[in-house]
This record gives C-alpha cells, sequence and structure tokens, in this order.
C-alpha cells in the first residue's frame, strides 16, 4: 500500500485516480484514516464527514472550552436539520474565542500537543462547514488525543465510497 504522503502527492502532482490510491479492499483494512480520507469523493460526503468531525468533538468534549461547547452545539442542531448555515457560521466566532482563551492560557513549555488548544481548533474548524479539512482536522487530533480507532470510525461513518 502507498503512503498517504505519496498517495496525496500523487493525486496533486500527476492526477492520479484516487481508484489508483486505494481499492476497496484496502478501505476496509486500511489502517491510515489520511488516506482513507483521501479517496473519499469530494461531493456527496459533506453531511457523513461532518457527522464523523462532530463524532469526534463529541469525544473530546471533556478538554473543550463552554464556548467551543456552545458551538458545537449549533453544529449538531445544523447536522440535525433544526439548525440554519448561517447559525453555524456565527457559531466560528464563539469557538474563535474559546480557541482564544485556552491558547492564551496554554504555557510556553516545550509540549508538542496541547489537548485544550487542539480539541478547540477541531470545533473551530468545523464551524468552518468544509467538511473534507474538518474531518482531516478531526482524524489528527483523535490520533493524538485519544485511544480511539480512527480507520473503523471513517468506515462508520462514511460506509465504503467505492
Amino acid at each position: 500500500m502507498v503512503s498517504w504522503f505519496v498517495a496525496a502527492r500523487l493525486t496533486v502532482s500527476f492526477g492520479i485516480s484516487k481508484e489508483t490510491i486505494m481499492t476497496r479492499e484496502e478501505w476496509e483494512s486500511s489502517n491510515s484514516p489520511l488516506l482513507m480520507l483521501e479517496v473519499v469523493p469530494a461531493a456527496g460526503f459533506d453531511e457523513r464527514l461532518l457527522s464523523f468531525s462532530v463524532e469526534i468533538c463529541r469525544r473530546m468534549r471533556h478538554l473543550l472550552p463552554t464556548e467551543s461547547l456552545e458551538a458545537l452545539a449549533t453544529i449538531e442542531e445544523y447536522l440535525s436539520g433544526n439548525g440554519s448555515v448561517e447559525r453555524v457560521i456565527a457559531a466560528r466566532v464563539p469557538a474563535a474565542i474559546g480557541r482564544r482563551r485556552v491558547t492564551r492560557r496554554t504555557s510556553f513549555k516545550p509540549v508538542k500537543i496541547h489537548p485544550q488548544e487542539r480539541a478547540a481548533m477541531v470545533v473551530q474548524s468545523v464551524t468552518s462547514l468544509d467538511a473534507w479539512n474538518s474531518a482531516k482536522d478531526a482524524a489528527l487530533a483523535c490520533v493524538d488525543l485519544l485511544d480511539d480507532d480512527v480507520p473503523c470510525l471513517l468506515r462508520e461513518f462514511i460506509g465504503n465510497p467505492f
């Protein structure tokens, strides 16, 4: 199997199709969430990708500041059909405030991952409604902060894109 970085470079640089990067069988057995996201089609999977991102945010709820929790509630309403795009866009402000607040409290010690800031960043990413990038941010944060099986979660939310 091709590494996720090589696969991404092949797709961007040379226009090699996503089917060449991964087969149906490789999707079912893959352990690389970024490579799996690379083969998800750009259209038709937005809601599933956002739902995946929101699920990761729910699992990181204990790390989120109050403002990010409020933004997450707005996104959940939107995905359930009770909210509007305008409210999600407006939720970007409290999400950004929450991230800034936990960033200021973060010390300057040489720690590579600041859990609260990273979790708040994912909520801020989800409020952008850029489904693929928010799924990528959520997958990376989940790998770094939680002990969850991200490829299994992707298969659960996306199904099989082939």
